[in-house]
């Protein structure tokens, strides 16, 4: 009987490690994402520096200092533990969340690679041991040649093509390799730097796309025939009135 209790107390310790082990690990390597992606864009801002482009560089640095969430993107998020919490939740303006009935948390300067060890983090200060499962969703319109034009709002870390599905996918006069992304009245990415993006496999996140920005799929260029049999038409009345008047 002794035996038996301490053989259940032994598998209870092993599975608690275990499970404080992976819950570590998941922590280590949010952090580790959101490390990582910090130092690629401060490369990235180097050598924009150093290839003379100094307003990309300061753009990247920009985005260091502000982080990534712009008031429409929204959080999914699932909080389980000693406090139970899953829905989205709004960025507001001052980027702000609020989680239930938790004081709001600013999200000025993070990066969504860093979304979910910060919230753990943030969480951990209003409540024991949560664990967390924070997703980005940023609120974009793909609209043009797709089968449902709209905004949405896109997990940031799926490819354009995918986000193009999300409305429907390509429709069938559909120029896919003019796609542009706009923002406001401004052409922030060409269809040179999509389509690069595109073959490069970069996620919405990589392409900096931020709230309220557009994916425009152009449309197929379609010649008019019923225009051009006018066009035609009237050209040959002109050559025989022409040749008419000649032969007077």
């Amino acid at each position: 009987m002794f035996a038996r209790t301490v053989g259940g107390l032994l598998i209870l310790a092993a599975v608690a490690v275990t499970a404080d082990a992976s819950a570590a690990q998941q922590s280590v390597s949010a952090d580790s994402a959101g490390t990582a992606a910090r130092a690629q864009l401060r490369r990235q801002a180097d050598s924009l520096a150093a290839a003379g482009n100094a307003a990309g560089a300061a753009a990247v640095r920009q985005r260091l200092t502000d982080g990534d969430f712009r008031p429409g993107d929204r959080i999914l998020l699932n909080v389980t533990g000693n406090f139970v919490f899953n829905d989205t939740v709004a960025v507001r303006e001052g980027q702000v969340v609020t989680v239930g009935t938790l004081p709001d948390i600013p999200l000025h300067g993070v990066l969504r690679a860093e979304l979910n060890g910060y919230m753990t983090q943030q969480l951990s200060r209003f409540v024991k041991d949560p664990e967390v499962r924070a997703q980005a969703l940023t609120r974009l319109a793909v609209l043009g040649a797709v089968g449902r034009p709209g905004y949405y709002a896109l997990p940031a870390d799926i490819l354009l093509g995918d986000a193009i599905m999300h409305a429907g996918g390509p429709a069938a006069n559909a120029d896919v390799a003019n796609t542009i992304v706009r923002r406001g009245k401004k052409e922030v990415l060409s269809k040179q730097q999509v389509q690069r993006a595109i073959t490069e496999g970069k996620t919405l996140d990589k392409m900096d796309l931020r709230a309220g920005d557009e994916i425009v799929v152009a449309e197929k260029k379609q010649r008019n025939l019923v225009g051009l049999i006018y066009a035609a038409t009237g050209l040959v009345g002109l050559a025989l009135t022409l040749f008419t008047l000649a032969h007077r």
